[in-house]
């Protein structure tokens, strides 16, 4: 738990000239013919909400995707869903009146082509629709099941595929506002040894809510913040001051997504050893860029079930090798974009650590036949063909939403 990051590449894929992208352009698979494209609204309840600075969940809903071919093996992919609540619905129905035509009785040679031919036949309606958010979010699991597919056609992990290591270095994320000090220990306890902490609920809570995590903090452990969105610049400087001071190694999103890349490197200038975070929350591979080569955020997290999938954040993650900017996939959803996310980071390598929700939620916890287990701050990936372990399909049943709507 001492390895905050920078001994990754020890036991991760090292930087190279080629990026992992153009290494799988090159393998040779079975064409994927599509038959059949399912969406599969999950509701799974719990005991108290999920608070965040701008909203809360009330139930823990998901949104699967499965693309079935013509030799009948399917690939499964989780597409972004914790809000609106209601929002997993109308995705769903997108999917089933808008992406399933154009993809059943097509045959494709690469995984990647899928999300190009999406984002090609669906531009003017997105335009038209200004849906999209919504819209890339679909593509993005679209593109997870894709690859997820292609690697069980092939009999292979992603990982493998990816010529890269099946380990991952994770921390523990959605802790607070309450029990901030008993989660940490209970999470310490389940293998963990970096935790972020929710902030954004006024000064009282905030300041509150720091003093327990870092009297919680396991010795070696690496504490990092997530205000979501809502400071203004002002009150960004006056806690990422703090923040130093307490020795936190990143803060993220303190400032809105829309930011300019200029105003998040003014406010890397008064942030002192504090990282920067950002990326969940943005579209677009220039718009990644941008931010990354700007200077202010040197922690980028694209989510691989809000924007771009798998294909598209190995683009990114070419465009960004040699740089100093880290790659932490963001995750706060279910089992199967999880293990997207784990894949994606194992195959790239480099510094940084993935996401692991700690809040209840059956969507995580349940849908795996094994579940993931932490070990001294890291995940290790099975062996099993595809992108996706083997679904636990009695619990997939048991969590399918009775109410989920699709179109006449």
């Amino acid at each position: 738990c001492h390895l905050i990051g920078m001994s990754m590449n020890s036991f991760s894929s090292p930087a190279s000239s080629v990026s992992v992208l153009e290494n799988l352009a090159g393998v040779k698979g079975p064409k994927l013919s599509i038959e059949g494209v399912e969406a599969m609204v999950l509701h799974a309840p719990i005991a108290s909400p999920v608070r965040g600075a701008f909203g809360k969940m009330d139930f823990r809903p998901g949104l699967l995707v499965k693309l079935t071919d013509a030799s009948g093996q399917s690939g499964f992919g989780e597409i972004w869903a914790n809000f609106p609540q209601g929002g997993a619905n109308y995705k769903a129905v997108l999917t089933e009146n808008y992406i399933a035509p154009l993809l059943v009785g097509q045959a494709f040679r690469h995984p990647a082509e899928i999300i190009d031919l999406l984002e090609e036949k669906l531009a003017c309606l997105t335009l038209q629709t200004g849906d999209f958010g919504a819209m890339a979010q679909i593509f993005a699991g679209i593109d997870q099941a894709a690859w997820d597919l292609f690697c069980k056609r092939l009999d292979t992990p992603f990982w493998q595929l990816a010529q890269a290591r099946p380990e991952v270095l994770v921390y523990a994320s959605g802790i607070g506002p309450e029990g901030v000090a008993n989660t940490i220990r209970k999470e310490a306890a389940f293998g963990h040894c970096r935790f972020k902490i929710k902030m954004g609920f006024g000064e009282a809570i905030d300041r509150a809510n720091l003093e327990q995590a870092l009297a919680a903090l396991p010795e070696g452990g690496l504490l990092m913040t997530d205000a979501n969105q809502v400071w203004s610049p002002e009150l960004a400087r006056q806690w990422l001051q703090r923040q130093d001071a307490a020795g936190v190694f990143w803060c993220e999103e303190p400032l809105r997504a829309d930011t300019s890349p200029e105003q998040w490197k003014a406010l890397a200038a008064s942030a002192g050893k504090v990282r920067l975070a950002a990326g969940e929350n943005l579209r677009g591979l220039e718009s990644f860029v941008a931010i990354a080569r700007a200077g202010g955020v040197s922690v980028l997290q694209p989510d691989v079930g809000k924007w771009g999938g798998i294909t598209r954040n190995l683009q990114l993650d070419g465009q960004l090798r040699g740089t100093s900017v880290w790659m932490c996939p963001h995750w706060l959803s279910g089992a199967v974009g999880l293990a997207a996310s784990l894949q994606f980071k194992a195959a790239i390598g480099g510094e940084g650590f993935v996401e692991v929700d700690t809040n209840p939620n059956k969507l995580r916890t349940g849908l795996l036949n094994t579940a993931f287990r932490v070990r001294d701050g890291r995940i290790i990936l099975s062996d099993d063909p595809g992108l996706v372990p083997p679904l636990a399909l009695a619990m997939l049943d048991k969590l399918k939403s009775p109410t989920q709507g699709v179109s006449d």
